[in-house]
Formats: structure tokens, C-alpha cells, sequence
């Protein structure tokens, strides 16, 4: 009788398995466009309320804060209360959150319902791609976890595609109540075919039959065979879940590095993705060229992450993933440094938004550097840290852009050093990341 894994790995992928995975990608399409929508409508909002950059940069800064927060303390609760428990919940919030955007009337009701949102994002990214490595045969099972994390990319081109005409009908509002009506779409749509991950199933406490009845459930609405017996659970190991294990001889530096590596990538991916429009104005463009702008920046993250998911499967990641940001530090250098025209501006940040993609491939790299035992931990972690960057870059973006600093001036002294950082550290990580054994 074929195991769990035989029966999921089976090719070609079931409708069922395909539904999983479209279900994932869209959720993820979703939070990119939440995430992008408060940037693209940060200039009409700004002129709505006469906000200054340090208020702006506060209310950007309030979802990051919620993602940091729904990826450490809530996203765990997934192998508490399940996937597909939490994945509903955090769109719930999601939606809620942008429901809330559009109705706020002050700042500090703004800064509290982006939280809010962020609360789910934080929880929907993690979850969306782990359904998406199990539910996944394993031959394509690369391909569609960078497929689904690829979604945020989509939906981020998707919000700067219609943010101009939804501001223009609809004002600054218009935008989170699209993304809110979107968000509540998909929770239905999830509501009603999306299943449990039946790894989780079978890790539960109940009774083996029960448990092997309700995979069989989900195996039926995947069109696959039944089976007759489960995996044996995990053995368990108390340094499991555990942050001080990051912290033991042998993995200590790792582990910094790896923290600062990806507060590196975060605060300057956050820092383009949340500025670039009000940055462009502040340098004497219109806010419809601010919006273009990102959103060719967007449109070539997207490409690069699918490239780059071919790619990775032919060539050494860590020489080309730390390339691509060496050549995004340099493309950066030279757009805010040559006097360029608009339109060479734009391909040039279609192309920066290509080398950014190569940030995908830390998640590969980081789960690399940890043995099994305390793998999702590490990467959990560093992702998590990692948000601080996020966090932190658009409240500084805010205080030097108070400052009547240059977009030259920003760019080269808030941005290009971290690139460049992000670049070598992705690259020692790479070269030093142990085998897939867990020793010790």
C-alpha cells in the first residue's frame, strides 16, 4: 500500500492538489496588494491630511510592525490549531484591517487597522507557502512554493496597474477597500475548498483511526487513493521550537549573521517598496509618475522571482543570489546619480526590481545553515528579526525625508550600503551552509 507521501507525490498533481496551490497563490496575490496599497495612495492620503513624512513613515511602519508580530507569536499557532484554522482567521483580519483603512479619520486609527492587517499578512505569508510545500508533489514542489510566494509580487504589480484609476474615482479610500473586498473573497473561497494539511492531521493527538478517517477525507476531495496507515509522529527533542539552540557553539555567528542579513534585505526592500512614490514627488514628479515608477519596480520583482526559481535549479544560489543585489546596489547608485530620463528611470527600476528577486533565495540559504531539529526555528527567527528593517527603514526614510534630503542623498546613504551588505553576508552564508543532517 502506497505511504501518505506516495499517494501526494503522485504525478500528475490532482485538481484537488492544483486548488490548494491556486488558493495560496491568490491569498498571497492579496497581501501584496494590501501591503503596496497604502504606498500607492501615501501621496493623495498625505495631501488629504497634510501629513508630514515622519506621520507617513509611522503609518507605514504600524503594518510591518504587525507582520513582525503575526510571524513570531501567531503563525506558531499553526501547528497548535491548524493551517487552514489560521490561514481563515489572518484573512479575517486582513480584511478587516482594510475595511477599517478606508472608514479611519484620524492618524492613530490608521496606524491601528494597518496593524491589524499586518497581524494577518504576517500570518498568511509563512502558512500559504508551507500548504503549498505540502500539498505539492515533489517534483514540482520548488517550482510551486516559488510560485505561491511569487503571488505577493502579483498582486503588488496589480495595486500600482489600477491605483491610479481607483484614486481617482474613489480617493486614497478606494484602495483599501478594494484590497479589502478582494481579502473577503478569497477567505470565502478558502472557507470552502481549502484543506487541512493532512501532515498536521496525522502529528495530532487523536485516536490512529480518527486520524487516518479524516486523511482519508482530504485524500478523497484530492482524488486519491486512501491509505491504510499514517507516518510515525516526530520524535520529540526539548531543543526543538527552542531560540537559545540558535544560539549554541557552532551556530552562534551563523545565526547573527543570518539576523543581520536579513534585516539588511528587509530594510531595503521595504524602504523602495513603501517610498519610491513619495520619494519621485518629492523630486518633482507627478504622483502618477510615483506610482509608475513602483510600479515597474514591482512588475520586475515579479519576473526575477520566477527566474529565478528556473535558475536555482541549474546553478550555485548563493554566487548568483548575491550577483543579482551587487548589481541592484550598483543600478541604484547610478539611476539617483546620472541624469536620466523618465522613462530610462523606470527600465532602470524594472530592473532593480529584478535583482531584488534574488531575496527569495534566502529562505533556501538560511534553512541551509540549520540542522533539521531546529531548522523551521532558525529560519522563523531570522525572518522575524528581519522584520525589524522593515520596520525600522520607513520611520527613518520619514526623518531624513523631513529633512529636505535629496532623493540622490537617501538612496546612496540609506539604501545602497545595505544592498551591498545584504550582498556579501547572502553570500558567506552560502559558502558556509552545512549539509542536511542534523548533527548533534
Amino acid at each position: 500500500m502506497a505511504t501518505l507521501e506516495e499517494r501526494l507525490d503522485a504525478m500528475p498533481p490532482s485538481r484537488g492538489q492544483l486548488l490548494i496551490l491556486v488558493i495560496c497563490l491568490l491569498l498571497n496575490v492579496a497581501d501584496g496588494f494590501d501591503v503596496l496599497a497604502m504606498s500607492y495612495a501615501a501621496p493623495a492620503l498625505t495631501e488629504a491630511w497634510s501629513l508630514d513624512p515622519r506621520q507617513l513613515g509611522a503609518v507605514f511602519s504600524a503594518a510591518l510592525v504587525g507582520m513582525a508580530a503575526g510571524s513570531l507569536l501567531l503563525a506558531p499557532l499553526a501547528d497548535v490549531f491548524g493551517r487552514r484554522t489560521m490561514v481563515l482567521a489572518a484573512a479575517a483580519f486582513v480584511s478587516a484591517g482594510m475595511f477599517g483603512a478606508a472608514m479611519s479619520e484620524s492618524l492613530w486609527q490608521l496606524m491601528a487597522v494597518r496593524f491589524l492587517a499586518g497581524l494577518g499578512i504576517g500570518v498568511i505569508i509563512p502558512i500559504s507557502a508551507t500548504l503549498a510545500a505540502e500539498y505539492a508533489p515533489a517534483r514540482i514542489r520548488n517550482a510551486g512554493v516559488v510560485l505561491v510566494a511569487a503571488g505577493f509580487s502579483v498582486g503588488a504589480v496589480s495595486a500600482g496597474l489600477v491605483a491610479e484609476e481607483i484614486i481617482l474615482a474613489a480617493g486614497w479610500p478606494g484602495m483599501f477597500i478594494a484590497g479589502g473586498v478582494l481579502t473577503a473573497l478569497l477567505f470565502l473561497l478558502a472557507l470552502v475548498f481549502l484543506k487541512e494539511s493532512v501532515y498536521f492531521i496525522a502529528a495530532g493527538s487523536a485516536a490512529a483511526d480518527e486520524k487516518i478517517r479524516r486523511v482519508n477525507q482530504v485524500l478523497t476531495s484530492l482524488q486519491r487513493e486512501h491509505v491504510t496507515a499514517l507516518p510515525p509522529p516526530p520524535v520529540e527533542n526539548r531543543s526543538r521550537g527552542s531560540v537559545l539552540a540558535l544560539f549554541a557553539p557552532g551556530l552562534r555567528f551563523t545565526t547573527a549573521q543570518l539576523w543581520v542579513l536579513w534585516f539588511a534585505l528587509n530594510w531595503s526592500s521595504y524602504l523602495l517598496a513603501n517610498w519610491v512614490p513619495s520619494l519621485m514627488v518629492h523630486a518633482g514628479y507627478s504622483p502618477a509618475q510615483g506610482i509608475d515608477a513602483l510600479t515597474w519596480f514591482t512588475t520586475g520583482a515579479l519576473i526575477g522571482a520566477i527566474v529565478l526559481g528556473l535558475l536555482s535549479a541549474r546553478f550555485l544560489l548563493a554566487p548568483m543570489v548575491a550577483g543579482m543585489l551587487v548589481m541592484a546596489g550598483a543600478l541604484l547608485a547610478g539611476w539617483v546619480t546620472i541624469d536620466l530620463a523618465f522613462v530610462t528611470q523606470k527600465i532602470v527600476l524594472g530592473v532593480v526590481g529584478f535583482m531584488f528577486s534574488a531575496s527569495y533565495g534566502f529562505w533556501a540559504i538560511a534553512a541551509a545553515n540549520y540542522p533539521p531539529r531546529i531548522r523551521a526555528t532558525g529560519v522563523g527567527w531570522s525572518g522575524g528579526f528581519g522584520r525589524l528593517g522593515a520596520i525600522v527603514s520607513p520611520l527613518v526614510t520619514g526623518y531624513v525625508v523631513a529633512a529636505a534630503w535629496g532623493l540622490d542623498h537617501t538612496m546612496l546613504t540609506l539604501l545602497v550600503p545595505a544592498v551591498l551588505l545584504a550582498a556579501g553576508l547572502i553570500y558567506s552564508a552560502g559558502r558556509r551552509a552545512q549539509p542536511a543532517t542534523d548533527a548533534g
